[in-house]
Formats: C-alpha cells, sequence, structure tokens
C-alpha cells in the first residue's frame, strides 16, 4: 500500500498512477522502490499535459503536472502516463532513516523520455552507524538529498 498525502490507496488510480498494473490499462511505467531497510521515501515527478486535437497538441492545465508518492517499504507502483513516449523528471529523497541507520536512494533524480513498459527503479541502501540521522527530503529541482546526524544520547 503506498500513501498519498494523508489518504491511503489500494489498486486505485490516482492522479496518474496506480499501485495495480491492471488498473492503468496496460499502458503503464513501472517504478521500483528497493527498500530492504523500511527507510522512509518519497518520490516526486512531473511531465507535460497535452491534448491531442487531432493531430495538432495544446498543452493543457497547468504547465506541468506533479505527482508525489511515499512509502516505507519496498513497493511497486505504475505510471498511468496520457500519452507514450513521455519525458518525465523523477525526484527521490528519503524522509526518514531507520534507528541507527544513515541512507540514501539511488538515483535521486531521472530525467528520461519513457514508453509503455519501461521500468525506472530507485535503490534504497543503508549503512549502520552509531549515530542518530535524519534525512531532508528535497522534493523538487536536482539536488542530492542531504542529511543530518547527532551522537546518540548519552546515559546519565
Amino acid at each position: 500500500m503506498l500513501s498519498y498525502g494523508s489518504k491511503c490507496v489500494h489498486d486505485t488510480k490516482v492522479n496518474g498512477w496506480v499501485d495495480d498494473y491492471t488498473g492503468a490499462g496496460g499502458d503503464a511505467i513501472t517504478v521500483i522502490v528497493d527498500d530492504p531497510y523500511n527507510a522512509t521515501w518519497v518520490i516526486t515527478w512531473n511531465y507535460l499535459s497535452f491534448t491531442d486535437l487531432g493531430g495538432w497538441f495544446m498543452i493543457t492545465g497547468p504547465l506541468f503536472q506533479y505527482y508525489i508518492v511515499g512509502g516505507s517499504s519496498s513497493s511497486v507502483f505504475h505510471i498511468n502516463p496520457p500519452y507514450t513516449p513521455i519525458q518525465i523528471n523523477m525526484k527521490a529523497s528519503l524522509a526518514g532513516d531507520p534507528i541507527n541507520y544513515s541512507c540514501s536512494i539511488k538515483p535521486y533524480y531521472v530525467s528520461n523520455t519513457f514508453n509503455t513498459g519501461s521500468v525506472i527503479r530507485f535503490d534504497i541502501n543503508c549503512t549502520q552507524v552509531n549515530e542518530i540521522c535524519f534525512s531532508i527530503p528535497i522534493l523538487f529541482g536536482n539536488l542530492p538529498p542531504s542529511q543530518i546526524c547527532f551522537p546518540p544520547p548519552q546515559p546519565p
């Protein structure tokens, strides 16, 4: 199950993505997040929204459509694009590391043209540390995610 804002969804089309491939009508782009450490991750993406007017295309709605999906375990979801091929810009960030781990997500930025059946993969790797670390999610742009770590509290 994936979360969208404060609402959890399952097998439901929500703003251009689904967590069930059959819900995408076979035109999906698959996104895989490999998170064996159960870190908290956030992925945002955008693309231009066009309407086909019989060979002429018109930009509709906001110039870019923005979407956000988050989770705290390994997950698969499917982008249900309005057309393919499509240029998608994706940003991956961590919003929380497991206790005593420092984690990173790679790639943290993807910008490419994708077709039906494409697969986009994000891998989360963690290292055990004797610190308490907090990841600072960077939702837009192509800067790498940042992290702040503190020594553990000392017993009195």
